[in-house]
């Protein structure tokens, strides 16, 4: 498409980054992610970059976003780049208005790219490659076949191997080629949906490509698409700092947080927590309608990753919405001021929310869908429902409520659960063994 050619032509930029040496050779990885630090997709990968750092492993980590002051990071450093960095993405998502109609959900057609990332690999030389989210224009398809030497994609959502949709909404037309896609506002057997597919299709065919997966279900869809059908996936989950995200004094930190100390606290967050339909706000307001009126009356809700809607649901109990949570020390304190984190989602792999309230030994209750249930051991350690039955999740709730004695039980359990599967020391010890296999 010439004019989309001339708009990336354009808005080519170049990074400004120091040259490194080291005279011992020692395995070294670059992480390539759109986001800095922030974001479900950025916090994980930066978790993991910062996790090897530690662990003695010569990691690199590079964004589009600015970040100032952190040696580990690679990031445009000034005024033009960072601009850049916000244009660019915009310019695609409007041209796929423009062109094609948009999207019901977040969809990227990956047209524009980011042209000094091939500039930053060749200046690193890693030994490996680790992608995590690469779209809001910092990589096409065709820039993966630049690269040169074996890429490891840690999957973040379902895009990797669509024809352009981030989650799939139950469409299994990627496990063909795309085309028909349900999402798109203009669709056809022959719709931008499969004309991605296939540059994907010739762009993986000839790359030293291993995936890893957050979560199980996850890995299983990666396994059953046409463009990830036997390759190697390996299921390692998010890994977390367990120093940091664990259990607080409960009512010491309500006080601080001007919180009631005599009520039950239902806790939900999200980024975009209240707009994205996927994350299930709405189905939240379901279930708190469908508890009794008595459990009602002893509760109220906390809010996180969004302030309060212009016209806020109705939940007939208080609601404190909390804004936009950065910091980690302030999520812990909202994570052990909750009695239990509900996580609505329709679609998810391995929410950042739900590792880091388990953490804090605050139990989560959600949907059997995605990922969950690698976090929840159904009336062990929270509470599973069937998926999008809101009066089931009301039920979870008022499980984890309602009995004293057996929530100090589930609490522990939940502690425990991330003990044995989400610390992040063994994560990054599972990274640097598919790691040295690839060399």
């Amino acid at each position: 498409m010439p004019g989309l050619l001339f708009l990336e032509r354009c808005f080519r930029v170049t990074i400004r980054i120091a040259d490194k040496s080291d005279a011992s050779h020692q395995m070294k990885v670059l992480h390539i992610n759109s986001s800095g630090i922030h974001g479900g997709a950025g916090r994980a990968a930066y978790r993991i970059h910062d996790g090897l750092r530690n662990a003695g492993i010569d990691s690199g980590y590079f964004t589009q976003d600015m970040v100032k002051n952190s040696p580990a990071i690679i990031s445009p450093q000034d005024y033009v780049d960072n601009k850049m960095a916000i244009i660019r993405p915009y310019l695609e998502r409007n041209a796929f208005k423009i062109f094609f109609g948009g999207a019901k959900v977040v969809f990227s057609p990956a047209w524009l790219s980011l042209s000094s990332t091939q500039e930053i690999v060749t200046r690193q030389s890693p030994d490996i490659v680790n992608l995590h989210w690469v779209c809001n224009s910092v990589l096409r398809p065709e820039d993966l076949t630049k690269f040169s030497r074996p890429i490891l994609w840690t999957l973040h959502d379902m895009w990797p191997f669509t024809g352009g949709c981030h989650y799939s909404d139950g469409c299994l037309n990627y496990q063909q080629h795309c085309g028909d896609c349900h999402v798109l506002f203009q669709s056809s057997s022959n719709d931008i949906s499969q004309s991605i597919h296939r540059r994907k299709q010739k762009a993986w065919d000839s790359l030293q490509l291993t995936i890893v997966s957050p979560s199980r279900w996850l890995a299983a869809c990666a396994s059953q698409s046409s463009l990830f059908s036997g390759r190697r996936i390996e299921v390692i989950p998010t890994g977390i700092d367990l120093e940091t995200f664990r259990p607080g004094e409960k009512l010491s930190i309500r006080k601080d947080l001007k919180l009631p100390a005599d009520k039950k606290l239902i806790l939900f967050g999200a980024i975009n927590a209240t707009g994205d339909r996927r994350k299930g706000f709405d189905l939240l307001h379901g279930a708190i309608q469908s508890l009794s009126r008595n459990t009602r009356e002893q509760m109220e809700i906390l809010v996180f990753g969004s302030n309060e809607p212009r016209n806020p649901p109705d939940f007939g109990l208080p609601v404190h919405y909390l804004g936009r949570i950065i910091d980690d020390p302030r999520l812990v304190s909202i994570y052990s001021a909750a009695d239990v984190m509900v996580v609505p989602s329709r679609e998810d792999n391995l929410p950042n929310t739900a590792v880091e309230s388990i953490a804090c030994g605050t139990p989560v209750v959600a949907f059997d869908i995605g990922g969950m249930s690698d976090i929840i051991d159904h009336l062990k350690n929270g509470y599973l429902a069937p998926a999008f039955e809101a009066d089931r999740l009301a039920q979870g709730i008022e499980w984890v409520l309602a009995d004293n004695d057996r929530y100090q039980v589930i609490s522990k359990e939940a502690r425990r659960k991330a003990e044995d599967s989400f610390d992040i020391t063994t994560t990054v010890n599972q990274y640097r063994s598919v790691y040295q296999s690839l060399l």
